[in-house]
């Protein structure tokens, strides 16, 4: 190949330069001797070598992955292509990558070196295409867990391809809409027996070295995101949210306020709250049921006992069908919703994020007590008997303490700021929360409506102050989401909510700030990171284009398992940029950190896309007992400013909120 020189200037980093020379990163490395991870650190006025007019047909690069889709860590591989055969070690992503062939005529044989040091040929083309190309090579019989004996017949895969292997592999997890009814037990019994679908979060490279997300297409219908315990619903809940008006998130996140649930957060299609004597998947009172509910001609239960003889009992059964007690639910919410816009509330003015909130509220409060709140007649009477029953006698007094002797406003911002704004997250339920407006509180909500009644802070025992002495001061949360869409920035998870559960400051306590937490001995201390919801096995993505500089790889220690990516601020978004340029001025480097994981994908000096599954979410290290979102099972996520010599509190850290594109708190 023909050469030309280039020198660096003020802003540029390998990734940089090889995305404006159309070059391939790893090619564009090896040419220029810059290997690990200082190689990559480039200095202004340093020569580097680029190639331009290749010689050869063909520049290729290919990723070796297991049935599942996953990377097989440095695989090793023969490959023959010009006549010669040649070994290479796949990284830990499974690519190889620089692969130059001079004449595509002579076709492509790949062999793979089994555990027990066999090769098997795993690919033959007798002819290879022209030009950049990425080929992804799969196995139906190789899995990298444990061992595995890899068998002949692996192809190069098109996305079709990919997204058709897993809806094969996961086409039994979903309830589909009945298309005659079933008796309760069986149908109970079928909702049940589903099996939860495969976890495929991957991230490969396919045509023309287009990178391509295999989030089954099954799994991302309608912006509907939906934990893997409860993925069973989502044809369910598509079809009854179409039937009603509502949107599918909406309605996801009403049945996950309403449903009982297991530890793993799993709904209860056979749940029975003995006390309240509320069943089904959404928990129906037998009043409500058989009133609301069996009586509306727009319901799948009304149907089911129109012109039957059946008992009470027979009728109150039908809540344990899921698909009738989904049906149910997005029923009695537009029945709540009709009847407030009746009586003067503007309703049909909130977008869908909002009328989720309203209709918890409204199905929590009764819609006759949700509407007086709005209209400012809701009286103190009243609120001195719902508060005792919601919080306890105690605290009732303690609070309405706070608010100077005023009920009202105790109840209001109990039901308002604590309970309906932590029950009620429509943007957990989205594949793409920038799709939607970012959420507003339930108070805000209200006073939209045009309520009533002003609801103060309350008084006294106020969060302690922050020590005088702090590293940094921490900005309020802001309201709206911080930076516009950049394809050089992902964030960590794909939905980013901040965790709320298991501290007593709720989301305050899981935010970058001096004066997060307060130990068993009353000190307070600090939160050096962002703490985001996510169950155990959860996928966390490279933010931005870097290399890996830490990988650790045990339970030992604080943080368990963790990664460190560190980025050249030069290839971060203008915003990202801009922001930490003004934080930490004069570092030209950036370092993030992800903690408490279950699975590590990469390994050190590991180059790496922006974009890319570094591992999965989990809880190692003194998140051990955070097995469920309930209990607190979040990704802890770090800024640095520096790998080592980081001290203890804020020292060597900054905040992580500004960098993310979306992110939402309970």
């Amino acid at each position: 190949m023909t050469t030309q020189k280039y020198k660096v200037k003020a802003g540029d980093s390998l990734w940089k330069i090889s995305r404006q020379k159309n070059l391939d990163f790893a090619l564009l490395a090896s040419i220029n001797g810059l290997s690990g991870a200082r190689g990559h650190w480039l200095k202004v006025g340093q020569t580097l070598i680029l190639p331009t007019t290749p010689e050869h047909d063909t520049e290729l690069s290919l990723r070796i992955l297991d049935v599942r889709f996953a990377p097989i860590k440095h695989a090793r591989i023969k490959i023959t292509h010009d006549g010669q055969k040649k070994s290479r070690v796949a990284d830990a992503n499974g690519e190889v990558r620089g692969i130059l062939i001079d004449d595509h005529a002579k076709g492509l044989e790949v062999e793979f070196q089994t555990i027990d040091k066999r090769w098997i040929k795993i690919a033959h083309h007798k002819t290879v295409p022209l030009g950049r190309k990425r080929l992804v090579l799969t196995n139906r019989a190789m899995l990298s867990k444990g061992n595995y004996e890899p068998k002949a017949g692996a192809q190069q895969q098109s996305s079709g391809m990919l997204k058709n292997e897993v809806r094969q592999l996961n086409q039994d997890v979903h309830i589909a809409p009945a298309t005659k009814p079933l008796p309760p037990k069986k149908a109970l019994k079928q909702a049940e027996a589903k099996p939860l679908p495969q976890a495929f979060v991957k991230h490969v490279r396919t045509e023309g070295g287009v990178p391509t997300h295999v989030v089954a297409a099954i799994f991302t219908q309608e912006n509907l995101h939906l934990s893997p315990a409860n993925e069973r619903y989502r044809p369910l809940i598509i079809a009854t949210a179409k039937k009603f008006g509502l949107t599918p998130p909406t309605l996801a996140a009403v049945i996950n306020a309403e449903a009982a649930k297991d530890k793993t957060g799993q709904w209860l299609p056979g749940s029975f709250n003995k006390k309240s004597k509320a069943a089904g998947l959404t928990q129906f009172l037998a009043s409500t049921w058989l009133g609301a509910t069996a009586k509306d001609p727009n319901t799948l239960v009304f149907a089911r006992v129109q012109d039957k003889k059946l008992s009470d009992q027979a009728i109150l059964d039908l809540r344990f069908d899921p698909e009738l007690s989904i049906d149910a639910s997005a029923a009695y919410a537009k029945q709540n919703l009709k009847q407030l816009q009746k009586s003067g509330i503007d309703v049909g003015s909130l977008p869908p994020e909002d009328l989720a909130k309203v209709i918890y509220a409204a199905h929590h409060e009764g819609r006759g007590g949700f509407a007086s709140m709005v209209k400012g007649t809701f009286t103190e009477k009243r609120a001195k008997n719902l508060l005792p029953t919601q919080v306890g006698a105690a605290k009732a007094t303690q609070l309405i303490k706070r608010f100077n002797d005023d009920a009202r406003m105790a109840y209001l911002h109990w039901l308002f700021r604590d309970y309906i704004d932590g029950h009620i997250n429509v943007r957990a339920f989205m594949v793409d929360p920038s799709l939607a407006p970012a959420p507003r509180s339930m108070e805000a909500i209200y006073q939209a409506l045009g309520g009533k009644l002003d609801i103060p802070q309350p008084v006294g025992k106020a969060d302690p102050k922050p020590p005088t002495k702090t590293p940094q001061t921490v900005a309020p949360l802001p309201t709206v989401v911080p930076h516009s869409p950049d394809s050089r920035w992902h964030d960590p998870l794909s939905v980013c909510v901040i965790r709320s559960a298991g501290l007593k400051k709720g989301w305050k306590g899981a935010i970058f700030r001096p004066d997060a937490r307060t130990d068993i001995n009353g000190k307070v201390r600090p939160h050096q990171g962002l703490d985001l919801i996510a169950n155990p096995g959860t996928p966390i993505y490279a933010v931005a284009d870097g290399v890996i500089v830490a990988v650790k790889s045990d339970d030992i220690g604080d943080y368990g398992r963790y990664i460190v990516l560190s980025v050249d601020v030069n290839d971060l978004p203008k915003q990202q940029k801009d922001h930490y340029a003004k934080v930490q001025p004069g570092n030209n480097r950036v370092f993030f950190m992800y903690a408490h994981l279950t699975t590590t994908n990469v390994s050190v000096k590991d180059q790496i896309t922006v974009g890319q599954v570094l591992g999965t979410t989990g809880h190692s290290g003194n998140a051990k007992t955070m097995t469920t979102i309930a209990e607190g099972a979040h990704l802890h996520f770090e800024v640095r400013i520096r790998t080592t010599q980081i001290g203890r509190g804020l020292d060597g850290r900054t905040d992580p909120l500004p960098f993310l594109n979306h992110y939402s708190h309970p």
